[in-house]
């Protein structure tokens, strides 16, 4: 347990860049992690987006992200990877890209992605994009697959007080 431990305080030392003009570090998505995310939004509403750099779906939805953003600055939104942590620079760069480099960014950081995204949502089985929105008390809506900007203002709308 104590080299996990250790593995992993080492594997998030590599994934926390120098910050530059306002983005946050791309945070190292390992045991516990989605936890610690329903911790720290404890009461509020969040929506919750897995994504690939593989998957075009998820590439045409990262423009949408950042206009809800901008829509909803109420809402937090946080982007989870899915790709391997050795992609940690295009992940970077694509959220760079999209201008979604300010937003609570995380990429899975161990080698076994079905145990992390059992640990999200047991009934979920890696399908891309997925979305999850929880109202303040954390009931979630789980949606797989791409949304229109009427279903995300929809879905929104739900969650939101």
């Amino acid at each position: 347990m104590k080299n996990l431990t250790l593995i992993f305080c080492l594997l998030s030392s590599l994934f926390t860049p120098l910050s530059q003009g306002g983005t946050l570090p791309l945070q190292p998505f390992g045991p516990g992690s989605y936890q610690t995310i329903l911790e720290q939004q404890q009461n509020r509403p969040l929506m919750l987006v897995l994504w690939s750099l593989t998957c075009s779906s998820c590439m045409k939805e990262m423009g949408m992200l950042k206009k809800i953003s901008d829509r909803h600055p109420e809402l937090t939104i946080v982007l989870i990877s899915v790709d391997d942590y050795s992609e940690a620079e295009q992940v970077r760069a694509m959220l760079q890209k999209n201008q979604l480099s300010e937003m609570n960014n995380w990429l899975f950081s161990v080698g076994n992605s079905a145990q992390l995204r059992y640990q999200i949502d047991p009934t979920w089985y890696g399908e891309l994009p997925r979305t999850y929105f929880y109202d303040a008390a954390h009931d979630r809506t789980a949606v797989s697959g791409v949304l229109s900007a009427q279903d995300y203002e929809r879905l929104i709308a739900d969650i939101l007080p």
